[in-house]
């Protein structure tokens, strides 16, 4: 241990090492008599001599004794080092990249991610994470230009704990952004969708940090088109620089879709400023177990019954002829489910247990005798979905009474109205979609004279002027439905079968019961699934089946020429038994597809793979992907990480002093004192 003395400059003075204060002490004091007496010896016997002699003699016994303090005490060099790494990123601008690369300061050293970024005396680091080899003491780091994103901070932060994480940086962070391009940001949508929902598109136009002005306006205008995957207009906004946006679009028919957005800049409309896509997975509805109650038959329950079974579901059909005669017809059915249905009357529990939807009209429901309803009402409560077509004997009933008497199931109430009766065109009322005001009589469907009573319930479809058409009331674990569409058919009869197709589609999704036991978890709307990052994916299971020690998955890329296909392994979360995730880094762009297997052999997977297996789909987007849009993200992950970063942690370097040169100076001083003695 040692004693700071006297700070000069850039030097410390402090006592020799491993020296106590008293000791200290007692050496200062006995320096400074020792100089006294010297000083007071060289007076007395110079009092005759002149007084410019004295003077010159008084100053080489002072620095004779400055020298000799120097090669008594400890003298360091103190320096300051800041060593700076400098991540040069896309979208530096081109005055600060040529002042960093003219300063030649040694402690500065440059770093690129990017191969194509050709800047002068920069090293190429494939991950940031490779910064703590390659310049291991630093304790600045600079970013210019767009920036890191979350994935890339992460790496670096992992790279070196001392240095903190990106919440709390214990390095010094400094981030000088670039000039944000013109573009699309913020952007979310479902990039998971299952045939019947809508697809939701939402995000801002990014401007530059500069004011531009257009047509004698402070903002520019923008027009942002949405392209169907065969390349038509299918939506179109006028918007202002900085507005948020909404889109949406019904996707027709299942499979991998590649819709894009184009925005261009209104006034020239040949200056296409992004055109990116968006990647929809629209996958069809599990597989359905559908029944079948009625009175008397319909052609709307006969294209229904045709059209699920056609499908492949299964599908039973109980049709009243006479009071107490069923006819009893079954599709798709297997051989053992036979005695769910027989014997006369309603359906049992274990065949409604079996059943995900019932059909049936309302004569055939107010028919039903306590019993029948007590087992409906039950199956209801477990989950069944039911859906009711009105009709003039359900509005006369005694369901419509107040109080109800009979009522149990909730059923949303209505009245005969022989105005009601209307041929309108649908709107999907808890889906956004844009009105088509000029629907031709081929997208008309007729309505029955009849109303709903109250607002009790949720609205699944409604008419272009508002008025209620099907009505949705939950009751336990399933729901309840009422619709005044008793000839949704024609739709198929007048070669609209997309519109048939998603408008049940839709009421299936929002009505029936949830089967799906395993199901991939989506991808998160807002984030983008780039090449060579990080990917989450997490099968959420509830089937005891498929508990296994070892449960495995495969990943495939989508291509026509080329299948490339890798095992993943997924771990089940302690705090989440339902839980089984994995992770990936794609290599490529493209459609992946996602499926379980039990096996590690691909070819093993392939053979045993059934329609029952559990799949998702995913596009993988090319790094150069939504510019804008990564260089918001990046912009944001990196200013939250700078003003998270602590102050600047210098490296001070203590240089101890050769004492050669005191040494030296006491003996040329020493010996001219000597020499002045001898000659005065």
């Amino acid at each position: 241990m040692s004693w700071q003395i006297a700070q000069l400059g850039a030097y410390t003075v402090s006592s020799p090492a491993n020296m106590s204060l008293v000791q200290c002490t007692i050496l200062g004091s006995m320096l400074l008599a020792a100089w006294l007496l010297g000083n007071l010896f060289i007076y007395r016997r110079l009092s005759k001599s002149t007084f410019y002699v004295s003077c010159l003699l008084l100053s080489l016994n002072t620095l004779a004794f400055i020298a000799f303090l120097g090669t008594v005490l400890d003298i360091h060099y103190v320096s300051a080092q800041t060593n700076q790494a400098i991540f040069i990123t896309p979208g530096v601008s081109q005055d600060k990249l040529n002042t960093v690369v003219d300063d030649k300061s040694s402690n500065n050293k440059l770093f690129t991610l990017e191969r194509n970024l050709d800047v002068a005396n920069a090293t190429y680091l494939s991950s940031p994470s490779l910064l703590v080899k390659t310049m291991p003491n630093a304790n600045k780091i600079m970013v210019l230009g767009d920036g890191l994103s979350p994935y890339q901070w992460q790496s670096l932060f992992a790279s070196q704990p001392r240095w903190g994480n990106i919440h709390t940086s214990s390095i010094a962070v400094a981030f000088t952004p670039g000039n944000k391009t013109v573009g699309l940001v913020d952007m979310s949508w479902k990039k998971q969708l299952t045939l019947g929902e809508t697809l939701t598109i939402s995000g801002a136009i990014q401007t530059p940090n500069t004011r531009v002005v257009a047509d004698n306006n402070d903002v520019m205008k923008y027009s942002l088109q949405l392209l169907s995957p065969s390349g038509d207009v299918q939506q179109e906004l006028m918007l202002e620089a900085g507005q948020v946006f909404n889109l949406n679009t019904q996707p027709r028919t299942a499979g991998q879709w590649l819709y894009k957005l184009q925005l261009i800049e209104r006034g020239n409309e040949q200056n296409i400023l992004e055109l990116s896509d968006i990647a929809v997975f629209v996958e069809k509805p599990s597989g359905l177990r559908l029944a079948i109650w009625q009175s008397s038959p319909s052609f709307e329950t006969k294209h229904l019954k045709d059209w699920v079974g056609a499908a492949g579901s299964q599908v039973t059909v109980v049709t009243q002829v006479s009071q107490d005669a069923y006819l009893r017809q079954t599709y798709n059915q297997p051989e053992t489910a036979a005695d769910d249905h027989s014997g006369e009357g309603f359906y049992n529990k274990q065949a409604l247990d079996k059943t995900d939807i019932l059909l049936i009209d309302g004569r055939g429901f107010i028919r039903l005798s306590a019993d029948e309803l007590t087992r409906l009402q039950k199956a209801v409560q477990d989950g069944l979905g039911l859906l009711i077509f009105a009709d003039n004997d359900l509005a006369s009933s005694n369901l419509n009474t107040d109080p109800p008497k009979e009522n149990s199931l909730r059923i949303p109430t209505i009245q005969t109205d022989e105005q009601a009766a209307d041929e309108l065109a649908i709107d999907y009322a808890d889906e956004y979609i844009v009105p088509n005001n000029n629907a031709n009589s081929s997208q008309l469907l007729s309505v029955s004279a009849l109303r709903f009573n109250d607002e009790k319930g949720d609205i699944l479809l409604k008419a272009i002027n508002q008025r209620t058409l099907v009505k949705r009331i939950k009751n336990g674990l399933g729901q309840v439905a009422l619709t005044l569409l008793p000839r949704t058919y024609v739709w198929k009869l007048n070669e609209t079968q997309e519109d048939y197709t998603y408008l049940w589609h839709y009421l299936f999704k929002k009505i029936a019961r949830n089967t799906q036991q395993n199901k991939w978890q989506n991808e998160q709307q807002n984030q983008l699934t780039l090449v060579h990052t990080l990917v989450n994916a997490c099968l959420i299971s509830h089937n005891d089946i498929f508990d296994l020690v070892e449960p495995h998955a495969l990943i495939e890329r989508v291509n026509n020429q080329t299948l490339i296909q890798r095992s993943l392994f997924l771990n089940q979360r302690p705090e989440q038994p339902a839980w089984w995730c994995a992770h990936y880094w794609p290599e490529s762009s493209g459609w992946h597809r996602i499926y379980t297997a039990k096996t590690h052999a691909a070819e093993q997977a392939k053979k045993q793979l059934t329609s029952s297996v559990t799949e998702q789909y995913r596009y993988v987007y090319p790094s150069d992907a939504w510019p804008s849009w990564q260089q918001s993200i990046k912009h944001l992950a990196s200013t939250e990480v700078a003003a998270s970063a602590s102050d600047i942690t210098v490296n001070t370097d203590y240089s101890p002093l050769h004492k050669g040169w005191f040494y030296g100076l006491l003996l040329l001083l020493l010996t001219l004192l000597w020499i002045a003695r001898r000659l005065l």
